[in-house]
């Protein structure tokens, strides 16, 4: 009977290159947070414009009569937040070293993400299960060529 076997050489120089590698993996890149931030920003003009639905998939409420015929007299392609477009415009994300922060900085984002004295919530600011899923996308990409691998 014959027997084959091999032996495989790892230098401690290998493994802490290895190591160190993963470290770096698991370390967002300003690239990375940069790619989350305009995703999640793209996804709540998604939802001004098209959806009009939270990031949880709720429907947003129905506007009351009156401001529904106060709008319509407006005229124009219009949501159930788009008027003029402001809130979409103000929608940004900054990056710090290991996160990334989406808001809004129109001065009536807050009362329409939240709700106020009466009008109702209709969050457009969040994570959706599509948005998680992208993004666990981009971040396994990240740490696979962080790594050399490919995805």
């Amino acid at each position: 009977m014959t027997t084959v076997g091999a032996v495989i050489e790892i230098s401690q120089r290998d493994v802490e290159t290895i190591v160190g590698r993963m470290i770096d993996a698991v370390r967002p890149s300003q690239r990375l947070l940069d790619s989350i931030g305009s995703l999640l920003a793209g996804s709540a003009v998604e939802r001004i414009d098209d959806t009009n639905r939270g990031p949880d998939g709720t429907a947003w409420p129905e506007w009351s009569k009156d401001y529904a015929d106060w709008r319509a007299a407006r005229g124009g392609e219009q949501t159930k937040l788009r008027l003029l477009g402001h809130l979409q415009q103000s929608i940004t994300w900054n990056v710090g070293s290991d996160q990334v922060e989406v808001g809004a900085s129109a001065e009536h984002a807050a009362v329409h993400q939240f709700g106020y004295k009466g009008i109702p919530a209709r969050p457009y600011l969040g994570i959706s299960d599509r948005d998680g899923e992208r993004i666990l996308q981009r971040v396994t990409r990240a740490i696979a060529e962080q790594i050399g691998g490919t995805t």
